[in-house]
């Protein structure tokens, strides 16, 4: 084989892996989910639950007034769904009406209101 020929062949062989490795990373950073839910309920929470299909995350002692972070990648298509309760707040689960996609993920803001309701805000990209 010739010494161009070679050449080529580990150009071309770097540039594919190159793109695998490009692909790769757009393809863990776009599947990210990140939440993030304040707690205006007025009481603390001594259990907080975020669940986006396979992804969950668990808080405790959460104080009034305060902010947690839920952030990983989702195993599947599917609504967030935050579960909640605490000393002066009835326990609840809230299903949300944001429907997360495992490869694009979902970024956003949870208020959890006083009345057990969330508000829901979409982080832009």
């Amino acid at each position: 084989m010739t010494t161009a020929r070679t050449d080529f062949i580990k150009m071309l062989v770097a540039v594919f892996l190159v793109l695998v490795l490009v692909l790769a990373g757009v393809t863990s950073w776009n599947g990210r989910a990140a939440v993030v839910v304040l707690n205006e309920t007025g009481c603390g929470l001594d259990v907080l639950s975020v669940n986006l299909n396979g992804l969950e995350c668990s808080f405790r002692d959460v104080a009034p007034r305060s902010s947690v972070l839920c952030m990983g990648h989702a195993k599947g298509d599917g609504y967030v769904t935050v579960s909640f309760g605490g000393e002066g707040c009835d326990h609840k689960t809230v299903k949300t009406d944001e429907y997360a996609n495992a490869l694009f993920g979902w970024q956003g803001v949870l208020l959890l209101r006083a009345d057990g309701t969330l508000g829901i805000a979409e982080v832009p990209r």
